[in-house]
């Protein structure tokens, strides 16, 4: 007796389309694509110029792609990487200028597309040990003076910088506290400060530099003014000798002018201290000897020249004389400044510019009353 048997043959697909199941494509009746979803957002990066530079993106989803994107601007716009389509964006050799731009990527797929976050790019120029663009130069004061040292000094990462001085010639060195600025002064100097010598160090994450010294050099302070011995101006000894003064120019150079007695008469007498040397021999400035000639003025500009006035009597009044004193070649001859004849005149007054212009005061009587006149010297 024969056993008879049934054999079913098909392919996969039909059998699974009999059994009811899916093959999983988008025909009617099967799963939809699902968008992509990021799990893992790229993460800045910091590296030194000229290094290379990757971003990384993780994301789920089927048949996806990847455009990586680009923003100079701060994240405000950004453009596509011309073929950046993978998941790992890699930049070589990353220029100074690319430092601050941000990177992000968008991941796509038929359901749709999802943008990562923006990740910075941080480009460091290279380290660069100090090197010193000014060093600390001499200094020279007078105590208790201060003394001032500046210095610059250039570095990547910029460098700190700490003051050092030396009192024994250079043969060590120490940290001057607080001193971490480009410039440094001294406290009040002291003779004793002389010889010693200062320095700068510049330090970085690279290494340190040492300026070269500069050396401080005080003086001693000046001794404190004080008069000299008294000396006698005038060596004519018929009279007494009144009614002094003395004009000083600019050099320190002076003239002293004075009434004085020749044992009939008083005349007005001049002499000339020169800064340095002294003073010089008495001069007569007045040759009229019909009467006294008193209340001598003078004044004198910062080069040196002069001018002298005086009240002297001709045996009726007093009239108002004048003198001049030109440097380097000395007093002129004395002229009559006024000519009214009504009264006497005194109390006269002068004044000089530094081109030798001058103006004379003076009061007068003029038999009524005491009026003040006045008379100009332009020079020529």
């Amino acid at each position: 007796m024969r056993t008879a048997r049934l054999y079913l043959f098909a392919s996969v697909p039909a059998l699974i389309s009999v059994l009811g199941c899916s093959t999983g494509s988008d025909a009617p009746g099967q799963p939809a694509v699902v968008a992509p979803s990021i799990t893992v957002q790229p993460a800045a990066q910091a590296i030194i110029v000229g290094q290379n530079a990757s971003f990384s993106v993780t994301a789920t989803g089927a048949s996806i792609s990847y455009q990586w994107r680009r923003s100079t601007d701060g994240g405000a716009n950004f453009s596509d990487v011309a073929g950046a389509t993978n998941a790992t964006l890699s930049l070589t050799a990353v220029p100074l200028a690319d430092n601050a731009h941000q990177f992000r990527v968008v991941v796509s797929n038929s359901a749709g597309s999802a943008t990562s976050n923006a990740a910075s790019l941080t480009v460091n120029q290279a380290p660069m040990i100090p090197a010193f663009t000014t060093h600390p130069a001499n200094a020279t004061v007078t105590a208790p003076n201060t003394a001032t040292f500046n210095a610059a000094a250039t570095g990547i990462p910029s460098p700190t910088l700490q003051w050092q001085a030396s009192t024994n010639g250079g043969g060590s060195f120490a940290d001057i506290a607080g001193a971490t600025t480009s410039s440094y002064t001294t406290l009040a100097t002291s003779t004793g400060d002389s010889g010693n010598q200062y320095r700068v160090v510049a330090t970085n994450g690279s290494g340190s530099t040492t300026s070269t010294v500069a050396m401080l050099t005080v003086n001693p302070a000046a001794p404190p003014k004080a008069w000299g011995t008294a000396g006698l101006i005038e060596t004519n000894n018929a009279g007494s000798a009144t009614s002094p003064q003395i004009a000083m120019d600019a050099s320190g150079n002076a003239l002293s002018v004075w009434s004085q007695y020749d044992g009939a008469r008083n005349n007005i007498w001049a002499n000339r201290y020169t800064a340095g040397t002294g003073w010089g021999t008495p001069t007569l400035i007045e040759t009229d000897n019909a009467g006294y000639a008193d209340e001598p003025k003078i004044s004198m500009n910062a080069n040196g020249n002069a001018l002298s006035v005086w009240a002297q009597h001709d045996g009726t009044r007093y009239n108002i004389w004048a003198n001049r004193y030109t440097a380097g070649a000395g007093w002129g001859t004395a002229e009559l400044i006024e000519t009214d004849n009504t009264g006497d005149a005194s109390e006269a007054k002068i004044a000089i510019d530094p081109n030798g212009n001058a103006l004379a005061v003076w009061s007068q009587d003029d038999g009524t009353r005491i009026q003040h006149l006045g008379q100009s010297l332009h020079s020529r």
